[in-house]
């Protein structure tokens, strides 16, 4: 079996070296970014790591306020959506001088909640730093004004606690629900960087699949949350986000299953995207017979992941820190401590130019693989009752091939460098 199945004799904690990698340029390149996090253990609180993804491109939505009136307790307070020009970027909170205005929200799950699978903070700074300027000495002095900000955001308006988190409170000396669940949130719903070190995946996406990562988290809020390790901790969460754009396969929430034990753990998570991400292009007869590659192409009209893919690290604010201490221990499978490191030394993860210039070389493979065997041939060889879908998926992938390679020709043109691959015909 891929996993050992006794789970105690399956993990071990582990650190890992950190490395930045993200050029100055990178996020004004891509509109629409998933950027997945997985998180170490923190010193204080929560002793387990954690798992959070930040979306790029996507703004908060107020559910009514009458319809949550109407179900107490029931309905979580917020859905997202792609933002549009009527979202204001200075409700976005900044991180300093030369820093770039950008909307997109923090998604991370909180235990402690039960109407809502998630909390969203606007802002990846206040995700991050706590709205804190990058490189700015933190003290706990500073504390008061995070939370002032957090409360600003309304993002623990209208929330219910469980019946344990209940029974906390009510013996917690915090003034208001809202309180009581930042005080404990602090390093984990945001400001992470302040608590914790972090090793994050940036994956550029589409529009629509950007829609159908916002649907999935809508519709998931429909229902009730009941935190579970086995089946409904963060990293479900994100990997449900994740799979709604065909990135990777989905964990059903909520149920346990033997063979979804590698969802438990964001480093898993991490490290299978690292594979996608050396991986070759698929060749157009491993897209139609896998369901998640076909059903991108025909949902999105692309690969789950292209090219832009970095991988990074985001780290732990040290200068004038004495609320927590330094810790980049983070559980996961036994092995994965390896491969992560593994990633960080590898430039083709980490260095975004080095990333197009791989990518433009798989492109050239993959024409040279669609142009060394004929149409005809290639379908000659499907069941006679596939065919016509197999014709299909072709030309989708043909087009696509050709599309996406435009696109990287114009973007490493711009950056000074030269695409591999010929252009301006189909192959």
């Amino acid at each position: 079996m891929r996993k050992l199945l006794i789970l105690s004799m399956g993990l071990f904690c582990f650190s890992v070296a950190r490395a930045d990698s993200s050029p100055p340029d990178y996020d004004h390149t891509f509109p629409f970014i998933a950027e997945v996090c997985g998180l170490s253990k923190e010193n204080l609180g929560n002793s387990w790591g954690h798992a959070v993804i930040y979306l790029k491109g996507v703004c908060r939505s107020r559910v009514s306020e009458d319809y949550a009136d109407t179900r107490p307790g029931q309905v979580a307070p917020w859905k997202l959506k792609i933002c549009d020009d009527h979202d204001p970027l200075e409700d976005v909170p900044v991180g300093g001088p030369g820093e770039t205005l950008e909307k997109g929200v923090w998604i991370s799950a909180d235990s402690k909640v039960m109407n809502s699978h998630w909390i969203a903070i606007p802002g990846r700074n206040l995700g991050l730093n706590g709205g804190l300027p990058v490189g700015k000495r933190y003290d706990t002095a500073q504390n008061k004004a995070i939370w002032d900000r957090i409360l600003s955001t309304r993002a623990y308006d209208g929330l219910k606690l469980t019946p344990s988190s209940q029974v906390e409170f009510e013996k917690d000396l915090a003034r208001s629900v809202e309180e009581y669940l930042i005080t404990y949130a602090f390093g984990t719903d945001f400001a992470v960087s302040l608590a914790r070190n972090a090793k994050c995946w940036k994956i550029p996406v589409s529009q629509k699949q950007m829609m159908s990562m916002v649907d999935y988290a809508n519709r998931v809020n429909e229902t009730s949350y009941q935190w579970n390790f086995f089946s409904s901790n963060c990293n479900h969460l994100v990997t449900g986000i994740l799979a709604a754009a065909k990135i990777v396969s989905p964990a059903q929430m909520g149920a346990w299953n033997l063979f979804h034990l590698d969802k438990i753990f964001p480093t898993d998570t991490l490290v299978r995207i690292g594979r996608k991400a050396r991986a070759e292009i698929p060749t157009v007869e491993e897209v139609f017979g896998k369901s998640r590659l076909r059903e991108a192409l025909e949902q999105f009209g692309r690969m789950p992941v292209q090219y832009g893919m970095l991988w990074g690290s985001i780290p732990f604010i040290k200068k004038g820190n004495v609320a927590f201490v330094e810790n980049e221990r983070r559980w996961g499978w036994i092995g994965e401590g390896e491969k992560l490191r593994a990633m960080d030394q590898d430039s083709l993860l980490t260095d975004f130019d080095s990333g197009l210039n791989e990518y433009s070389r798989k492109l050239e493979r993959a024409h040279l693989r669609l142009k060394s065997k004929a149409f005809e041939d290639r379908v000659s060889r499907v069941a006679v009752g596939s065919r016509e879908s197999f014709a299909r998926v072709f030309r989708l992938y043909e087009s696509w091939l050709v599309e996406v390679s435009q696109e990287l020709k114009v973007l490493m043109n711009a950056r000074g460098m030269t695409s591999r691959v010929e252009l301006g015909q189909r192959p």
